[in-house]
């Protein structure tokens, strides 16, 4: 068994190494004039020295707010040590010292464009690897030299530059070459930037762009011979990587093969050396590339992903113009991307093997693939939040992505909200039954779980024992003193409720003036480049607080705004030392920093500010401060109380906490996801009516003859009388009436005709057929068999629930003209078959489909969407609870033969308890003698009319193979070869619209 992991991004990315001859590269045009690059290092990095150990004169000043870089003055204030600036992913390069004579070699970093909590481990730019070299090398940490020929320039091209022309990047920043067309005979080799990635400053050395698009238009003949090195991919979901090779480890998933792009543009690469990469990727990494246009790429992900699906997957519905303009094109895009997945997934996919498909990137690819392979095992696992109703509506293709989801045999969601929320969607946008325990489709269901993601603390527990974690958090310390250290990390995106956090943060300040100078806030954020407005306004609240509250004198700095994104051991670092964390993010899928922080507090134990919004605090609610972002006086004083919290209590609520994240972990998750995948997929192709073996009655002909008493159910609607077209062929009432009467003439058969009926309607459309036990309303009264008066089921039910059902129906039946109301003693019905607008009625049932469930639950009633129909009943009154109380009644043990015959979702309940019912005999038998044994064997048989997805072990193709079989039973040869034989003719079927108008007569007429 293989389990494809799909993904956006693979774990695993690539750069391309070129060397190319340069007759100029022996002269010193690269670099500091002089020669001596020391001065140019610390122009372009704004760092000291390791050589002269002095200080930058000009650090380059934050772009986001205009106060002092904590990070700098950490290092500035370390004379002669080799830790400087916190490490950051480069956007130029900068220009190291020449090595022996030769030239050096120049590396761009891939940029971190998603800021997940576990992603930056293994970067180029780790602090460690910046001190092993400046130890060894002698230089400042961050530059990489090698001697190579002087005659020989050597690149490290990360990726080609996307040719994407449409939609257009977020920003048009204009690029200029870095060097003069004829300072070199041959055009220098260039390092290609990403569209996502920032351009080169003017001046910065040795950075050329790719050609545009608009100029070229072919593939670049330098990446068919050069070298390329993979190492860890930055972008994507951490956690789910994490997640996965910790299942791996363990072996308990089995083989894993990842399916995804590797994040860089491939248009400039030849087919010949893409099909080498793939190669590679496949037969060493267990990866299958998928490689579309860079068009289609950056549509899909730069465009409909990122300005249309997050937005509104978080609540904001994208209105944005140019968010608008592109939308359709965008879509076109998304769509070929998820198909380009279903078909490298297809093309491999053998059967007994389990997909997995990740995120909204991919929300189409299990519809796809289940088109190509029907019996394929797949699971969807959503792990950013899904709105309501309401918001996913506001989507165009809010159907095409449904139905696209709605592929997978298991969708998982981070907490049980989201999972209501994608129910009560499909139910009123695809008007399709929303069970507790999943989506009922006509063909098939989907079961729907709730599965929060965890760390791996085997893996956290190797990075803390870094060395330059607890360095780096020891430095942090020293240079606040006693100062508490409230520390925060986010994407500056307004979904991450960064500006809440400020404002809060300067409510605190100004009520708790005692504090002012002894705690600081340290903030990280990653600029999203999609949101310049947010970008001014935490700019604005930055200076304010720090106007305000800034001691000149002692020096001291209240908030520490740091724009570019940490190191991922430096982070740890800080999240050992500080006092507090904060998470305020608005809306939210699993924050998996919150679960970091928490494991590397072991020391310290301080507690964790987590908003209510997001997916963690469904597990971490109780022992962590809990806060509304939007409530700025709540998270004031949850601030205070988490600086001014006794260490006793502190250390309760970090072990309660740090038993849960240990418990449920990333390696758990993954085990248990793709198995549910499989038992689901089992359990469901039992219900396929294309694998159920038709009913044949010969062969239980010996069965029936032994059985000392015989039980029967059999549905009246759809089963003995069918629904349907008025010129629907069908069966006589006299040949229904014929048939149970010959059953019931026989004193051990026990015949009962359950029907959604009232008693007083069952009563006269049986009233020639004695020994008859009837159950109406869907199990709401009962009489039995021996023709005595009708008990009521519902006595001990509530039923406190109509007065607010019939007002809602009301609501709706004067907004559907054409609709009724329909009363019965236990149940209320509201028809809209008959209405004058189907389209705007069936609408109108969804809404109110929905809104009974939602107010209705809590006392125990739910709605049933039915064709033309929505039903509203108790959820403890069943078929299957009435035909308990009709076994009780008798001597269970003496029924030796029992079948169940049905037709719709009405009677699935008495399918799983006749079949649980046949299994516990079963287990029975296995602890008895052989002869206790024998007189305890019961034979259970449900039986479908119909192709559709059921519980039901054998079907037959309408009611007239219905009447066969009970004419089959009942001994009745000539009747069994009349209904063989019947040849169309019409008749007056039951129809969901004439049903109301025949219940007012009788049906023997």
């Amino acid at each position: 068994m293989t389990t494809f992991v799909c993904a956006l991004f693979l774990p695993k990315t690539l750069k391309f190494v070129v060397e190319e001859t340069d007759s100029n590269a022996a002269s010193p045009k690269i670099g500091h004039p002089s020669g001596d690059d020391s001065a140019q290092r610390q122009q372009n990095t704004g760092r000291p020295s390791a050589a002269t150990g002095k200080k930058d004169a000009q650090a380059p000043t934050a772009s986001l707010a205009p106060v002092p870089n904590l990070m700098q003055s950490f290092a500035s204030s370390l004379p002669n040590s080799t830790l400087n600036t916190p490490s950051q992913l480069p956007t130029s390069p900068t220009t190291p010292p020449k090595s022996n004579g030769g030239t050096p070699v120049f590396m761009v970093d891939a940029p971190s464009e998603d800021m997940s909590s576990s992603q930056h481990q293994s970067g180029m730019s780790s602090l460690h690897a910046r001190l092993q070299i400046a130890q060894r090398e002698g230089q400042s940490p961050g530059m990489a030299t090698t001697s190579i020929p002087g005659n020989v320039r050597k690149r490290v091209l990360q990726v080609p530059k996307s040719r994407a022309s449409s939609p257009p990047p977020a920003a048009i920043v204009p690029t200029r070459p870095a060097f003069p067309r004829q300072a070199s005979k041959t055009r220098p080799a260039e390092v290609c930037v990403m569209e996502d990635q920032p351009a080169p400053k003017q001046g910065s050395p040795n950075l050329l762009r790719m050609a545009d698009r608009r100029r070229s238009l072919t593939t670049d003949p330098r990446y068919a011979n050069a070298h390329y090195e993979i190492f860890d991919q930055l972008k994507g979901n951490g956690g789910l990587r994490h997640a996965i090779a910790a299942a791996s480890q363990t072996g308990s998933i089995g083989k894993v093969k990842w399916v995804g792009s590797c994040g860089f543009a491939t248009d400039a690469i030849d087919k010949s050396t893409m099909s080498r990469i793939k190669n590679d990727f496949e037969v060493n990494l267990d990866s299958l590339i998928v490689t579309v246009s860079d068009g289609e790429f950056s549509a899909c992900y730069s465009h409909y992903c990122k300005r249309i699906l997050w937005p509104l997957f978080h609540y904001q519905i994208p209105d944005q113009p140019r968010a608008k303009v592109y939308e359709e094109k965008s879509w076109k895009e998304y769509v070929a991307v998820n198909q380009a997945f279903a078909d490298l997934v297809c093309s491999k996919y053998k059967r007994g093997d389990v997909v997995m498909v990740n995120d909204y990137h991919l929300l189409l690819v299990p519809g796809m693939i289940r088109k190509r392979h029907p019996q394929a095992m797949i699971g969807l696992f959503l792990h950013i939040t899904f709105p309501s109703s309401e918001i996913f509506r506001c989507l165009a293709m809010r159907m095409e992505i449904l139905e696209g989801m709605l592929g997978a045999n298991l969708i998982g969601f981070q907490t049980e909200s989201h999972c209501d929320h994608f129910k009560q969607t499909c139910s009123r946008l695809l008007y399709i039954e929303a069970l507790e325990q999943g989506i009922q489709l006509e063909h098939s269901f989907v079961s729907i779980v709730a599965m929060p993601i965890g760390v791996d603390p085997a893996q956290l527990e190797r990075c803390m024992k870094a060395p330059e974690v607890s360095l780096y958090g020891r430095t942090v310390r020293e240079r606040q003193g006693g100062k508490k250290i409230i520390f925060g990390r986010d994407k500056l995106d307004s979904v991450k409720g960064v500006k809440q956090k400020l404002l809060a943060y300067e409510r605190f300040l100004s009520n708790n003036p005692s504090w002012r100078d002894r705690v600081i806030m340290l903030q990280y954020g990653q600029d999203s480049k999609t949101e310049p407005e947010l970008k001014q306004q935490i700019t604005d609240i930055v200076n304010r607080i720090n106007g305000r509250f800034t001691d000149i004198i002692s020096g001291h700095i209240p908030v520490h705004l740091v724009e570019h994104d940490i190191d991922y051991n430096e982070f740890l670092g800080i999240l050992s030392i500080c006092d507090c964390f904060m998470v305020t993010s608005l809306r939210e899928g699993m924050n998996l920093t919150c679960h970091e922080y928490i494991y590397s507090q072991r020391k310290l134990k301080n507690p964790l500010i987590l908003s209510e919004f997001v997916g963690s605090a469904t597990v971490l609610d109780k022992d962590s401060l809990m806060i509304n972002p939007f409530d700025y006086k709540q998270t004031a004083n949850a601030i205070l109380q988490a600086l001014t919290m006794s260490q006793e209590e502190k250390n309760q609520r970090w072990e309660k906490l740090n038993k849960i994240i240990l418990e449920d972990d990333a390696s758990l998750w993954a085990t248990t996801f793709i198995s549910r995948i499989q038992s689901d997929f089992v359990l469901q192709q039992r219900r396929r009516t294309v694998d159920l073996p038709k009913f044949n009655p010969d062969a239980f002909l010996d069965q029936f003859d032994q059985a000392a008493s015989r039980l029967f159910f059999i549905d009246y609607e759809g089963t003995l009388l069918p629904w349907g077209s008025h010129k629907q062929i069908m069966a006589s009432t006299n040949k229904i009436v014929e048939v149970l009467s010959k059953l019931c003439a026989d004193e051990r058969n026990l015949v009962y005709v359950t029907s959604e009926r009232t008693p007083s309607e069952l009563e006269r459309t049986f009233r020639r057929v004695h020994r008859l036990g009837l159950i109406a309303e869907n199990g709401g009264y009962l009489r039995t068999h021996e023709e005595g008066n009708w008990e009521n089921l519902t006595s001990s039910s509530d039923l406190s629930w109509k007065p607010n059902v019939r007002e809602i129906l009301t609501y709706y039946r004067e907004r559907t003209p054409g609709s009724v109301i329909e009363e019965q003693n236990s149940r209320m019905v509201f028809h809209y078959a008959q209405a004058e607008d189907p389209v705007s009625a069936q609408r109108q049932a969804a809404e109110c489909c929905n809104h009974i469930s939602d107010i209705c639950a809590p006392q125990g009633a739910h709605a049933i969407p039915m064709e033309g129909a929505l039903v509203v009943e108790p959820v403890a009154i069943t078929k299957a609870s009435a035909a308990q109380r009709v076994l009780a009644s008798v001597d269970g043990r003496a029924v030796g033969f029992l079948i169940v015959f049905g037709n719709d979702r009405a009677d699935e309940e008495i399918f799983a308890w006749a079949n649980g019912l046949a299994l516990d005999k079963e287990q029975d038998r296995a602890q008895l003698s052989s002869s206790a044994a024998t007189q305890s064997q019961l034979t259970a048989l449900t039986v479908t009319v119909g192709s559709r997805n059921t519980d039901a072990k054998t079907y037959v193709q309408s009611t007239f193979g219905v009447l066969s079989a009970l004419a089959a039973l009942s001994g009745d040869k000539q009747a069994t070869s009349a209904f063989a034989s019947t040849k169309p003719s019409t008749g007056h079927a039951m129809t969901r619209e004439n049903s109301m108008q025949s219940r007012s007569e009788k049906d023997d007429k």
